[in-house]
Parts: C-alpha cells; structure tokens; sequence
C-alpha cells in the first residue's frame, strides 16, 4: 500500500458560460496505510511503524502557518483507520469522501489528540471505544506550528483498551495530562468550545446554545486572552454584591428591631436611672452638708485674707469650666448643618423612586389592557365554535323532518271549480278594488315617505348622541386625568346660573380637531395645564368661578379671562400662500373647531395661530431664512426655534417629538351637529303634514271597504279553500326545494375552513409573553418602591438626628446659662466673705472634727466624687437639695431590674451589630468600586468585539440575500449577558433569533458556519474545525456560504480552517491557498495508486 502523498487533484464540469474559471487547487489524500477492515496484505507492525515514521514533515515557513496549526496529524489503530498519516494546508482544508469512510474520525482524532474529552463528540463515552475493533492499542499524533523561536512541538496520545487508559507524550517524552493541557492552551486552543470545534453530532446543539453560554464561548474564541478571567471575576463581584446588600438590609432590619425594643422600655430604663441617681445624690449629699458646714465656716475665717484672690479664682474656673459647652456647642450646630443635607438628599431620592415606581404602574395597567383584550377575543372564538355544533344539529334536524314531509307525496284535490266562482266575484268587485287599490297606493306612498323621514330623524338622533358621547368620553377620561378639574365641571353644569355670560369649560373638552391625523400635533402644542383651564368671558364671572371653585371647593383648576380680545388680534406670522411653499398644510388654529372665547386664550397661553403643521418634510432653509417661526411641526416632530442673544443671532433649534393624543383623538364636529338639529326639524314638519293626508284618504277608504264587505266575506270564504289546496302544493313543493337547499348548506358547512384552534393557539401564546413583561413590571416596581421606603426610612433616620442635635443646643444653651448665674453669685459672696469671718471662727473647729469623722466613714472614690459635687453650693442650698432629693425619691416608683439588663444587653448588642455593619458596608463599597472599574474596561472590549462581529456576520448575510445581526444582551447580572443571534431568510419575515427550533436544519446549519465565519476576522484561535455544517441546506445556500467560506478562510493572515464535508456540488469556487483532502478508505485497497497518471488522462479526455 502507498503511504498519503500530497498530489493535484482536477475535476471537470461542463463548462458555464456565466461562472468565472476556477483556480487550480492543492489537494492531498488520506489514505489507510494498510486495508480496512480486512487485512488481506498484512503487513508486520515494524513495517507499518517504519511506514509511519518515514511521512515527511511539511516545511516551516513563517507567514504560511500560524502558531498553534495543524502540521501533520497521524494515526495508528484509530476507530476505522490501521494507520494514516496527513499534512493538512495552512488556510482552509476541505476533507471530502464517501459516508463511513472515516471523516469524521479526523474531527474525533484533533479533538482526542489536543485532549479533548469524549463527551465533546458526542459519541462514545470511554477512549477506549476509540480503539480500532481487533486492536488493544491505538495512538494519535499531533505536530503543532511551534513560535518561531522554537521547534513544532508534536503531541502524541497513546490508548490503552483494557484498562480504558491513556499516556501522553511531548515530543518523544513522557508528559502528564495537565502539561498537555497547558501547551494546548497556550497557543489558544479550544477544543471544547464551540466556535472553535465543531464535530457532527454537535452542529444543532449550536443553535442551541443560551446567550450567555455563546457569549461565553466566543469570548474564549475571538476575544483578548483576559475577556473570560475579566467575566468570571465580574459575575463574582457581582454575586458577593448581591450577598453583602441581602446580608447589610438584614443587619439594619436587625439593628432597628433592638432599637425600637430598647425605645419600648426607654422610659422605664430612665425611671430606674433617675431614683437611682436621687439615691446616690440622697448619700452624696449627707456626706457632703458636713464639709459643707466646715467649708463655709473655714471661708468665713479666710475670706478678709484671700478674698480677693478667691473671688478671682473662682471666676476664672466658673469661665474655663465654660469652654468645654462653647465647644460642644459648636460641634453641635455643625451636626445640625450636616444632618439638614442628609435629610434633602433622602427626600429626593425618595421623590424620584417614586416617580419611577408611578411609570411601572402605567404600564402594567397597560399591559391589562391587552390582556383583557385577548381574553375577550378568545371567548369570542369559543361562542363562535358552540355556535357552530348548534347550527350543524339544527340543520340535520330540519333534514329528517324535510325528508318525511316529501315521503308523503302531494295533495289530490283540484281547485278548478274555486277558480270559476272566485273570478265571479273578482268581476263584480274590480272596480270598487281599482279604487281601493288607488287610495291605498296615495297612504302607502305617504307611509313609505313618513317611514324613511322616520329612519332619517333616528339616524340624525343617532349621530348627535353620538358627538355627544364623544364629550362624555373625554369627560370620563378627565375624572381619572385630573379628579380636580372633573369635579369643578360637575359644579359648573349644575350653576350655570350664576354666571352673566356662558363660562366655557376646559379646552379639552370644548375643542375639537377636524382632522384626526393632527390630534397628536394638537395636543403637543397644549399643555396639560392649558388643556384643563377655564374660560370666562367677563371679569365679575372670573371672580364668581375663583371664589366658588377655588376658594369654596379648595380645588385646584385654572381660569382665565381675555374678554377683550377676538380672534382677529392674533394674525398669523407668515402669510397662508406663503406657507404652502415652505411644505407647511396650514396653521395649527385653522384645524380646530371651538367657542371663539376658548381659541382666544389658546392663541393667548400656546400661539396656535403662530405654529404652522406639515405632515410631511419642510423646506427647513426657507424656515431658517424667514426668521417669523419661533416653533412648527413637520411630520412627527414639534421643532422650537430659539436663537442667539449675542453676534449673528444664530438659531438654536430643539426637536422633540410629538406625544400620543389622549383627549383629542376622538373628536366631535360643532357644524354637523347644528346642521343635524335643523334637518330633524324640518323633517318633523313634513310628519305633520303627511299625517293629515293620511286621515282624509283613511276616511275614504272607510268608505269603499262597506261598500265591498258583502262581497269579501263570500270571496274570502272561496280563497280561503282555494288557499288550503294551494298551500299544501306550494308547501310540498317548497319543502323539496327546501330539503336540497339544505343538504347543500350541510355541506358547505362542513367543509367550510376552520382555524379557531390555530387562532387560539396565538392568543394564548400572546397572554403568555404579555403576562412575562407584566411580571417584569411589577417585579421592577417593587424595587423602585423598596428603593423609596429605603430612602424614607433614611429620611426620617437624618430628621430624628437632626431633631436630636437641635435639642442639645438647646441644653448647651441652658447650661452656658446656668454657669453665667454661678460667676454672678460668686462675685456677691466676694463681699459677703469678710463679714461672715468671725461668725465662722468659733465653730470652724468642731467642724472640722466632723468633717473628718464623716470621710473617715466612706471609701475614697466616694470620698473623691463627694468632693466634687456642689463646691460652689452653699449648706442652704445643698440642705435644701437633699430635703428636694429625699422628696423625690418618696414619690418615684421602683423599676423592675430584670427589664433593666435585658435593656443595656440590648445596647451591647446594638453597639457590636453597627459595628459589622460599617465593616459589610467598607467591603460593600470596596466591591462596587472594582466591579464599575472592572466592566468599563470588560463593557468596552465586548461590545467592540460583538459590534465587529455582527459587521461581519450582517455582511455575509446580505451576499445571500438575507438579513442578520448579532447583539449584545446586558442584564445587571452579569452571569445573564449574552449574545442573541437573529436571522431572516425570507422577505417578508422579521429578524428572528436563532434558536434549535424556530428554524429548519439548513437555515441553522447556514447561520452557524456564517457566525463562525465571522469570528474568523477576529480569530485568536489557531485553527477551527467545522464537520459537516452543509447538512440539510440547500444547494443555492450551499453554495453561496461556500464561495464565502473559501473567501475568508484563505485570507492571508486568516486561521487555519478544517471543513468536513461528505459532498460537493459541481462547479464551486476554490482558491490556491485552499488544500482539498481526499479520504480513499475501504476494504480493498490497491498496491499501487498512480494518482499522476490518473490526472493526466483526465487532461487528455476533451471537456
């Protein structure tokens, strides 16, 4: 057997005159070193060895293979194969032949050999399956492109069946698995990813994938070496947030719940602390009235020596012992600011939460709305289908009964006898018929006249409740738009009378716009406050409204008053003709219809008669040129001219666009209305007329009909017979008709095309998503709300604070005061000193005895505390003090100890619990700040990456006639982003996202090497490897995707591309750097494959 030479393989086709010639294109053959299955030409295992070992390697060229391509792969003992051995090319490879020959055993042998596990193939689950059937031993070998620094390194993994083994070797040594692994990975191969490898039986789990798992994978295949590291750490990060957020509201939850306990029981806590405080201040003072006694008595005998420097002594104490409360106070008013801006910033937080709460809620009401409406048209389709099994019975029925009838045959009598005595009296009565026939036509042309005046006057009646409703509709809409304004037009209806002159109610109701297709340019110019004002048209009725409404009611509408202006006082800025040739139809005034009083303060409050409306394009130069428009509409947009103050007064213009109509889209037309009043009347006028006619002919018809009674009576009494014969004729005759007619419509019926069931089948699908989006509201809702509760709360945390700060200057304050009163009350006792001297000397002795009899009775921290109460008071008042202390403490009740503990363990815990606090909040905060600095620079690259991505994928799309994108789909989580591919193979469809069932086999194989394809532009991969992607599509997108393939893979500096495929359509397009390998695997194999020889015939052989 020949070992796999490299050769030039040439197909022709017959020639089409619209294809351009094809470049000749490198092929090479895989074939099996010796023949498979049977091995009719064994050979020995050192020839086959030797045979493997002679395969020349490629030459290394720099700018042919990437770092990391493919080179040489070889086999020995693999799935189908003895031995093989081939060099694929350094662009796109093309490996083509027969199912089952073995191509898919490449894709198995790459991905096996670069240690990839089993489970990527989606085949057989232990390696020891892929050991050729008879053998115990397989081996696949690998040589990679080395940097060019280096040598190529080749891998070569060796299976072992009977243990279900492997063993590794690099370059000829023995390597563990895991240097494998990194000297795959450091050329940036990625067996296990998807857009990177893709084996047969994985192709449909592609379309598959979720936008985050294709995000992923194509972050590994085409993006920057740190993009995956860079999401990882992101979802983390994020994941750690979303924790210390949960685990910091549960600490404040907590720290609140022991705060309001502790504020439940606060009061007895400061029961307890204020009797044991009289208690202490009890002993205190009968400790310290002795010292006292002595105090006074030894300041008496020195007060003529030292009180001078007493007195000044004491002063200056009383002054730095205030220092300490200035500076308190200080800190306190800087509290005090501090708090202030805490509190506005959390009630504007909360505001806005608010708001954003209020917009969810909207549009969940709206999303009822649908739902409701989809609901009612599903009952419609289920009364429509109980409607049909009706008729079908009801039918049937009737046939049963018709088919009897028929069975019984017709009636036998003649009438011939009847006819010759009815035509007798026909004779005698023709001339008194003729007569009655004559008055009956006049009252039956008058009754058919009076009835169409009727029809008429009901239809106009119809159309004025009609206009009406329309009011009545935008008045309902107002109850709900503005509960004010609704009720004030309720009071103004039912007092009308005391007004002078018609007060007109709100523009919104008053107005209406002749033409639908301006309502929304309408109401854009008015403003909700314009919409819901009143117009008064004398200034006694503007004071009567206000006072009522305003003042009476405490409602908040407008009123306004302009009588002294019309209409004519507001020209127009631009002239109508020349308007029209600017593109503008006509201004604003001129398509609405309303009391001239309310467009008076139209004009006056919003310009409508200064504001021009196109529906169409304007001549934006001829607007800029003229300089009189300050605002107009052109199509949907309200453009506002503003221009510059200073210089060349250039024009500023800002365009918003125009918003929904919500009073004026159903409008009622004020001329129609009053015209409909008159034709009722004049129609009322010819009833009138036409019911005194009808009584005079009614009398002479009177008049006939005696003259013809006798007659009649015997006349009907013959075609009463005659009638009886013929209609039981005619009812059996109709009852045949009948019985066909109706067996027609059974069938019709039964044939007639149903699709309720699909139509259900829709709406429910439709109620579904709607029902998805409405949960997404109202879970979004529900933040916004916890959002403005979180800030509330903090809100009314920074008010108690700042409450608080506020009552501590206050005591501040107060004890500044008191220490002002103790430096007055010592500068009097200077002058009383001198003369209470002498008085003290006599009893400063026995004083002085006691005093040390009572230190000697305490220990001396109480001794110490002793000394430092009260120095400054006198014996009056600390004797005084201690009868008030000793009063106090009768009437104050004893608190329960046990509440007491439980109260300052709660503080404890309180004080532990902020702590952790702050520290979660510290790591919360840290966390934040690395995760928003991490996804700038992650955000970025990605949605170049995506960006460049769907350029690319967009464009090969386009070349086929069809549409795609691909888009990045953030989420605030970041293990939720993901890429969505959508895909339009048809005109009339939308874009769709690419899913494993939305569409057919070939339009996902189509998108699927498409996608890959444009990951080929970014390529940081080596190499990628596609197996046949071509199932299931058609030839005509086969070949377009082909002539792309070819275009992209054989780029200059594109990746190395493997393309399985097991056919090929005539007439494709190649490329030279393209290299086709041709599988030639069976069970007979010639000794000799003369290839050259095998080309040169086919030269020879005329096209």
């Amino acid at each position: 057997m020949a070992p796999a030479t490299n050769g030039l393989h040439l197909k022709r086709s017959p020639p089409d005159p619209d294809r351009r010639p094809r470049k000749r294109v490198a092929t090479a053959k895989i074939e099996p070193l010796t023949p498979t299955p049977t091995r009719t030409n064994s050979q020995p295992a050192a020839s086959l060895n030797a045979m493997v070992s002679r395969q020349p390697a490629p030459s290394r060229r720099k700018s042919a293979f990437s770092p990391g391509a493919i080179v040489r792969v070889a086999l020995r003992h693999f799935v189908t194969y003895d031995a093989c051995q081939f060099c694929p090319g350094p662009h796109l490879n093309m490996i083509i032949g027969p199912n089952g020959t073995g191509k898919s055993t490449i894709v198995c042998a790459i991905a096996l050999g670069l240690g990839g596990a089993t489970s990527l193939l989606g085949r057989a689950k232990d390696i020891s399956e892929f050991v050729k059937h008879g053998y115990e031993r397989a081996s696949i070998e690998i040589e990679l492109q080395g940097y060019p620094s280096g040598r190529n390194p080749v891998i070569k993994r060796s299976i072992q069946r009977s243990n279900n083994s492997s063993s590794w070797k690099i370059n000829g040594n023995a390597a563990a698995f895991k240097d494998v692994q990194t000297l795959v990975k450091s050329f940036r191969i990625q067996v296990d990813n998807l857009c990177q490898f893709l084996p047969q039986d994985k192709v449909c789990e592609f379309a598959q994938l979720s936008p985050s798992e294709l995000l992923r994978e194509t972050q590994k295949a085409a993006g920057a070496v740190e993009l995956a590291g860079w999401h990882e750490q992101l979802i983390q990060l994020r994941n750690n947030e979303k924790h210390l957020t949960a685990t910091t509201q549960e600490a404040n939850r907590v720290i609140e719940t022991l705060e309001k306990r502790n504020s439940v029981q606060e009061r007895e806590v400061q029961r307890y602390e204020e009797r044991e405080g009289i208690l202490r201040q009890i002993k205190i003072l009968e400790t310290r009235i002795p010292l006292a006694e002595y105090a006074v008595a030894k300041d008496q005998y020195d007060e003529a020596r030292t009180a001078r420097k007493q007195a000044h002594r004491v002063v200056k104490q009383l002054r730095e012992q205030s220092n300490p409360h200035m500076d308190r106070k200080r800190a306190v008013e800087d509290q005090i600011r501090d708090t202030e801006g805490v509190k506005d910033e959390m009630q504007r937080l909360s505001r806005d939460a608010n708001q954003r709460f209020g917009k969810k809620m909207t549009e969940v009401e709206k999303l009822d709305t649908e739902c409701d409406n989809l609901r009612s048209r599903l009952s419609e389709i289920r009364n429509r289908e109980v409607t049909y099994k009706r008729q079908m019975a009801e039918m049937k029925q009737e046939i049963d009964q018709l088919q009897r009838d028929v069975a019984a045959g017709p009636p036998d009598e003649s009438t011939t006898t009847t006819n010759a005595e009815i035509a007798d009296i026909t004779r005698q009565t023709s001339q008194l018929y003729e007569k009655v026939a004559e008055v009956q036509g006049k009252q039956q042309e008058i009754a058919r006249q009076s009835h169409d005046y009727q029809t008429q006057i009901g239809a106009m009646h119809q159309q004025l409740r009609d206009l009406e409703d329309v009011r009545n509709q935008r008045l309902e809409f107002l109850r709900n738009f503005s509960p004010d304004t609704h009720r004030a037009v309720r009071w103004l209806r039912d007092n009308r009378d005391k007004f002078r002159e018609q007060v007109f109610e709100p523009a919104c109701l008053e107005i209406n716009v002749s033409n639908p297709a301006y309502c929304a340019a309408i109401e854009t110019l008015l403003p909700a406050s314009s919409m819901k004002t009143f117009v008064c048209q004398t200034e006694e009725d503007y004071r009567t409204f206000t006072r009522e409404v305003n003042d009476g009611l405490r409602l908040k509408v407008n009123a306004v008053m302009f009588g002294n202006k019309t209409l004519d006082d507001y020209p127009s800025p631009v002239p109508r003709a020349q308007l029209q040739t600017m593109g503008f139809n006509q201004y604003a005034l001129d398509f609405v219809d309303g009391p001239a009083p309310v467009l008076v303060a139209l004009c006056e409050l919003d310009r409508l008669h200064a504001t021009p409306i196109s529906l169409g394009d304007v001549d934006n130069e001829a607007v800029d040129n003229s300089q009189l428009l300050r605002q107009y509409i052109a199509r949907n947009t309200l453009y506002t001219i503003q221009r510059s103050r200073y210089g060349r007064r250039l024009p500023f213009v800002q365009a918003n666009p125009l918003k929904a109509s919500r009073f004026l889209r159903q409008s009622s037309n004020v001329e129609r209305k009053a015209e409909l009043e008159r034709n009722i009347e004049s129609l009322r006028q010819e009833l009138s007329s036409h019911e005194y006619q009808v009584r005079e002919l009614k009398q002479a018809e009177n008049d006939l009909r005696d003259q013809d009674h006798g007659l009649r009576r015997a006349k009907e009494q013959l075609v009463q017979q005659k009638r009886e014969l013929q209609s039981q004729r005619r009812d059996y005759e109709r009852k045949k008709v009948q019985l066909e007619s109706s067996k027609s419509r059974l069938h019709d019926l039964k044939q007639a095309p149903r699709q309720d069931e699909a139509l259900c089948t829709d709406i429910r699908t439709k109620l579904h998503s709607l029902a998805v989006r409405r949960g997404r509201c109202v879970i979004q809702s529900k933040e916004c709300l916890q959002k403005s509760l979180d800030a509330q709360l903090q809100h009314t945390q920074a008010f108690l604070a700042h409450l608080q700060a506020v009552t501590q200057l206050a005591q501040v304050d107060r004890e500044l005061e008191a220490f002002d009163r103790e430096l007055r009350e010592a500068s009097e006792a200077f002058h009383d000193a001198e003369a209470r001297l002498k008085e003290a000397k006599a009893t400063v002795t026995t004083l002085l005895h006691k005093a040390e009899a009572v230190k000697a009775s305490v220990d001396d921290a109480f001794w110490a505390e002793v000394q430092q109460y009260g120095q400054d008071y006198t014996l009056d008042q600390l004797q005084a003090a201690l009868i008030s202390e000793r009063t106090k403490a009768e009437l104050t009740q004893a608190a329960n100890p046990a509440v007491i503990e439980q109260y300052q363990a709660r503080c404890q815990e309180i004080d532990r619990r902020k702590t952790s606090l702050q520290d979660q909040q510290a790591q919360l905060t840290q966390i934040q700040a690395t995760m928003g600095a991490l996804k700038a620079q992650w955000c970025a690259q990605v949605g170049d990456m995506v960006t460049s991505i769907s350029q690319h994928f967009a464009a090969a799309f386009e070349r086929i006639g069809c549409a795609g994108e691909v888009r990045l789909s953030p989420h605030e989580d970041f293990d939720k982003w993901g890429i969505d591919i959508l895909v339009k193979f048809r005109q009339h469809d939308e874009l769709q996202v690419l899913t494993g069932q939305r569409q057919s086999g070939g339009e996902r194989s189509v998108s699927t090497i498409l996608y890959l394809m444009a990951l080929q532009e970014l390529a940081v991969a080596p190499f990628r490897v596609v197996d046949e992607i071509n199932q299931g599509m058609d030839p005509r997108n086969e070949r377009m995707v082909h002539r792309q393939l070819v275009n992209v893979a054989c780029e200059t500096l594109t990746a190395q591309y493997f393309l399985i495929t097991p056919k090929l359509l005539p007439n494709l397009d190649y490329h030279p750097r393209m290299k086709v390998l041709c599988i030639y695997n069976g069970e007979w194999q010639p000794d000799k494959f003369p290839l050259n020889k095998y080309i040169t015939n086919k030269r020879r052989t005329p096209a």
